[in-house]
């Protein structure tokens, strides 16, 4: 079998698409009870004037907060873990969410790889190290602009970009 090459023009159009309809998935989802019960009140209240929590509309904004906050905030006893860890390193940041989306794309190109050429020559010990996936929002922000700007070496890795290979 030959080198697999995603074909990244049309994976960022896919991945558009997803993007533009994930609120209204998500929206649906959550009313079906298939995502966690805390992320449907977090996206969908917020505090009036005085004060008192308010049913709202699903706030995609608000959903993509507790999403993040779920993945990279640590567990346990916030003020034991601000014992050895400082605040600040505990913000999520956009580098942050572009890594985990970089990691997502490196693990959509090893699934290509290792069904389409085999299994011979992939790093097999390669693991995606996230619970959860990114949101198509943030995948499409990173893909979207190592597509648009082919004059950076961004674009020439995601041309080139091959799979997590074994040493």
């Amino acid at each position: 079998a030959g080198k697999v090459t995603i074909k990244w023009n049309s994976f960022v159009y896919f991945i558009s698409n997803l993007k533009e309809h994930e609120s209204y998935f998500l929206n649906e989802k959550l009313k079906k009870e298939y995502l966690k019960k805390d992320s449907l009140e977090y996206a969908t209240t917020s505090r009036n004037e005085s004060g008192e929590m308010i049913k709202t509309q699903f706030n995609f904004n608000n959903f993509r907060i507790y999403w993040y906050n779920l993945e990279f905030q640590p567990r346990g006893n916030i003020d034991d873990i601000l014992k050895v860890i400082k605040q600040e390193s505990l913000s999520i940041t956009i580098e942050n969410i572009n890594k985990m989306a970089i990691e997502y794309l490196n693990g959509v190109n090893w699934i290509c790889e290792y069904y389409f050429s085999g299994w011979r020559g992939l790093n097999l010990k390669w693991y995606y190290k996230y619970y959860r996936a990114p949101l198509f929002f943030d995948v499409y922000n990173v893909i979207a602009t190592m597509v648009n700007d082919k004059n950076s070496n961004n674009f020439s890795q995601l041309e080139n970009w091959k799979a997590p290979q074994h040493n």
